[in-house]
């Protein structure tokens, strides 16, 4: 294991990044970095879950906008109530988490007025979920062609 400071720089940017996320920081840590797989998902996952914790500030700092209030409120409609009907419950937002990316599901979920306390452990525990089957096809997989 090798800790030059590209690497942790690329592993960190990966990894808070939303569109490749974890997804590419993880097999870059373990495949390419040779970092150990035991921390890789124990440091990618928090790092992954700022992106839900700019979104919230954001959010919020949006909301005190009056003109933003009120273009979000002209956009709501019957249909995206619907869906986002499930009020934060644990396991749509768990499942949705890996499929939408955590950054858009708490965009969602802060447009339907749910806060971050309401589901941020779902999302945390579904990144985390995600890196732990990513750390272990990066493990298992090139052990099987070798």
């Amino acid at each position: 294991m090798s800790l030059s400071w590209g690497g942790v720089a690329s592993f960190v940017f990966f990894s808070v990044w939303p569109v490749p996320g974890i997804v590419a920081s993880i097999p870059l840590a373990i495949l390419k970095l040779d970092y150990p797989p035991l921390i890789v998902p124990l440091v990618a996952t928090p790092l992954a879950f700022i992106q839900v914790l700019l979104v919230d500030v954001a959010w919020t700092q949006l909301q005190r906008w009056k003109p933003v209030r009120n273009v979000l409120e002209k956009k709501r409609s019957p249909r995206l109530d619907r869906i986002l009907q499930s009020g934060g419950s644990f396991w749509p937002v768990f499942l949705g988490t890996p499929f939408l990316g955590p950054g858009l599901v708490m965009i969602f979920m802060r447009y339907a007025n749910i806060s971050l306390k309401k589901v941020g452990v779902p999302i945390f525990l579904s990144i985390f979920a995600v890196a732990l089957v990513l750390t272990a096809l990066c493990v298992f997989i090139p052990a099987w062609f070798t």
